[in-house]
């Protein structure tokens, strides 16, 4: 009914129950043991709510713990539509807004059908990672310190770039050479040259030491993170695939190891704490190091990376033609233009070849400006002599190593970088154009229903509530499960998404 009265609250150490006619509903501080529906149907908000004149406060406050951990669904049954209640488990607050998009952005794009299979295919994968998040977040709960210190990784990962940022700009600021003494650059540092040696000394210490511990925070906590979350990994796939086999086996053991060792994160991270060790105790130039690694936390650093890394092939392949064309060019320098130079630059092939590579790409006009004039005047004459060889043999050097091959370079970073942006706005597109449940376009699902597309993805159709169930029904024992759970629970295992209101 619209009007529902709440008599009694009870508030009994972590236990907390709502009494309602006929009713019962118990929480605990970990899940929801009873869940009647029609609590959950009721709108608290209305204006017809009654509440009880006692215990106002705690009434809100037990209200506010069931919607907080209970989650809603829709599942498909005998072809109609019915909504299921469920508990939501206390490791679904580690699920970081993060690991969302970066899940989302991994489906594929513009198949429906084939976004939800990969979706629930990789469910149980999700699940473990939050789990782990969970786990680690609650391994130093009994240590406030430690608690709060694993918690704030993020902000220590922040607090690491700026500050690297920080000591950078101390740095700059402090080495110079006194006198004429070059020995001196790398010793005796004075910040703006006003600070004394020690004061500056002192000044360094203090941020690379900061800068050293935050390093190292970092670094254990992404690999308890990462030991952790490979051993559930691979425990969940050895289970399914290799029941015979014992999880102690050398076999098992040695997919761990090259598991953990795979991770490119990792040596970023072990790279940083060495170069902030080697800064704090050998020098403090080693801190530069930092603004390289940390620069590429930034997506749009990442993306240019990437541009760069992925057509290496394309990279390398033109990077041999660029040799090879260098070694012809130095080869017919050799052979017919030995004379036009300089002094011991061109005495042999290699000596051709190397100096050749040097000018390249130097602003004074590449190798044609660094010989000799390709025209003689003749001082008792006006007459000129024109070597027209040396001008072929330079506008050909000129056109084919500096703009043709540079053009090459530059077309296969440039396309790439605009393919990885296209992809990017592609998916983002893609996420928003429809429903990742229901498929059902964010046109159609504003046209029927007169809400946001927004509401319907947090309200409707929520993904993560889905992910929620999954997870609550692998954990709630087989025998407990109630008719629509087994049904879900049972396509579920066999790959099927009958159970969803998927509408293709």
């Amino acid at each position: 009914t619209a009007t529902t009265e709440i008599y009694t609250l009870h508030i009994v150490g972590s236990v907390r129950c709502v009494e309602e006619t006929g009713f019962v509903y118990l929480f605990t501080s970990s899940f929801c043991v009873v869940i009647i529906e029609t609590l959950a149907r009721v709108d608290f908000r209305d204006e017809d709510f009654v509440w009880s004149k006692e215990n106002t406060e705690f009434q809100h406050d037990a209200l506010n713990f069931f919607n907080k951990y209970t989650g809603v669904i829709e599942i498909v049954r005998n072809e109609s539509t019915e909504l299921v209640y469920y508990p939501i488990l206390p490791f679904a607050e580690s699920l970081q807004d993060e690991q969302k998009t970066e899940w989302l952005r991994s489906l594929p794009v513009g198949k429906p059908r084939a976004k939800i299979d990969c979706f629930m295919d990789n469910s149980l994968d999700y699940i473990q990672q939050v789990n782990n998040e969970y786990m680690f977040t609650n391994l130093f709960r009994y240590y406030v310190i430690f608690g709060a210190i694993t918690k704030q990784i993020p902000l220590f990962k922040s607090f690491a770039f700026y500050l690297s940022i920080l000591l950078n700009f101390v740095i700059i600021a402090s080495y110079r050479k006194h006198g004429n003494d070059w020995s001196t650059r790398l010793d005796d540092p004075s910040l703006f040259d006003y600070f004394s040696t020690n004061t500056t000394n002192t000044i360094i210490n203090v941020f690379a030491g900061v800068l050293t511990i935050s390093y190292f925070i970092i670094l254990s906590a992404f690999l308890y993170k990462h030991i952790l979350s490979t051993y559930n990994r691979l425990i969940l796939g050895w289970s399914e695939e290799n029941t015979g086999i014992c999880k102690g086996s050398f076999n098992f053991f040695t997919l761990f190891i090259v598991a953990i060792l795979s991770n490119m994160e990792m040596y970023m991270h072990i790279a940083n704490l060495t170069m902030a060790f080697l800064g704090w105790f050998l020098h403090p130039l080693f801190f530069t190091f930092h603004l390289l690694t940390d620069a590429f936390r930034f997506e749009r650093l990442l993306s240019v990376l990437k541009a760069i890394v992925e057509p290496v092939v394309g990279i390398l392949l033109t990077l041999m033609l660029y040799i090879v064309l260098e070694y012809l060019f130095a080869v017919i320098g050799y052979l017919a233009f030995m004379d036009d130079y300089e002094e011991y630059t061109c005495d042999s092939v290699l000596h051709c070849f190397m100096f050749n590579i040097d000018i390249t790409f130097k602003e004074n006009g590449g190798l044609g400006a660094a010989l000799v004039p390709s025209y003689t005047m003749h001082e008792k004459s006006e007459y000129v002599t024109i070597k027209y060889s040396r001008i072929v043999y330079d506008f050909l050097f000129a056109l084919i190593m500096t703009m043709i091959i540079v053009q090459l370079l530059s077309g296969l970073i440039i396309d790439k970088f605009k393919s990885l942006r296209d992809e990017s706005e592609k998916i983002e597109e893609d996420m928003r154009a429809s429903c990742l449940i229901c498929s059902e376009t964010a046109e159609t699902i504003e046209r029927k229903s007169g809400k946001t597309f927004d509401d319907h993805f947090n309200n409707v159709h929520n993904p993560w509530f889905y992910l929620m169930f999954i997870a609550y029904l692998n954990r709630k024992p087989r025998v407990d499960l109630s008719g629509i759970e087994s049904y879900v629970y049972e396509n579920f295992k066999k790959k099927k998404i009958l159970w969803l209101p998927y509408s293709l």
